[in-house]
């Protein structure tokens, strides 16, 4: 046996658990605004950064030695204090920031809950439901790819794409199938007033009800945004083909936002009294 082998993968095991063990953290400073209240206050102690962020004196100076220990923040021995680096700051403090990837570690908890199910299906050969996952799983990829969308989709993605900006601008219609919680139309809805903008998502519960807490918050927030209606959709699956009308069959939840252009629209009802589908396109 190699022992120099053997140890080194030792030490990769131990790192790995330490990591674990660090991220289980990582998600409390995110969900608790600890890393906020840092960025750009300088060095802190616990009672410090306790008073900043509304915690317990005591969890502030365990959760800072535990973020030092992973390389998160810095410890200064002389002054007993702790500072989050600018440059940390970056990826772990602003929700909004194109930078910001704290929310890459949200999904854990919910994924950890469903080993044994996954265990199991390991034996079985049988699957795990996404609806499994509860409501954390579709909020952590909207963590992970929100602030991705909201800051290049309509600055530069779109723009790449010849005449689609104008045709949005204009009145057009997009659709995203497998829209989440509804990330890119509140962003496409948000940018272009006068288009019909539709996101289609086969799952039921929970991200459909997410994407109605969603759009209710973009309403609140974004009131130039013009986005007034949200519509649900629900049928049973069919052959999917190239025509968009089946497309919105295929899918078992559709969800549909429409501007304030589009809405009259919404009087017309399907037969199972649901409201239709406006973006066929």
């Amino acid at each position: 046996m190699d022992k120099q082998r053997s140890n080194a993968f030792m030490l990769k095991v131990v790192a790995d658990v330490a990591t674990t063990l660090a991220s289980t953290l990582l998600i409390v400073g995110d969900r608790t605004g600890l890393f906020k209240a840092m960025a750009g206050a300088g060095p802190l102690t616990g009672a410090e950064l306790a008073e900043r962020a509304d915690i317990a004196p005591r969890y502030a100076d365990e959760w800072l030695a535990a973020m030092a220990g992973a390389g998160y923040v810095e410890y200064d021995p002389s002054t007993a204090r702790f500072t989050l680096p600018d440059e940390h700051a970056l990826f772990l403090a602003d929700p909004a920031s194109e930078y910001y990837l704290a929310g890459l570690f949200a999904g854990l908890p919910t994924m950890a809950t469903v080993i044994p199910r996954l265990t199991e299906a390991f034996r079985t050969g049988s699957g795990i439901a996404f609806s499994d996952f509860g409501a954390e799983l579709p909020m952590a990829l909207a963590a992970m790819n929100r602030s991705v969308y909201e800051n290049r989709l309509v600055k530069s993605w779109l723009p790449a794409l010849p005449g689609v900006v104008e045709k949005l601008r204009d009145g057009g219609r997009a659709v995203d199938v497998g829209c989440g919680m509804g990330v890119v139309p509140i962003a496409l809805a948000r940018a272009f007033p006068k288009a019909t903008i539709a996101g289609l998502k086969r799952s039921r519960w929970p991200t459909i009800n997410l994407a109605r807490e969603a759009l209710a918050a973009a309403m609140i927030l974004s009131a130039s945004s013009r986005v007034v209606a949200i519509g649900f959709s629900t049928r049973t699956c069919t052959p999917f083909s190239r025509n968009a009308h089946a497309i919105s069959q295929c899918v078992s939840v559709g969800v549909a936002i429409e501007t304030a252009s589009t809405l009259p629209r919404r009087s017309r009802q399907s037969p199972n009294g649901a409201q239709p589908l406006s973006a066929a396109t």
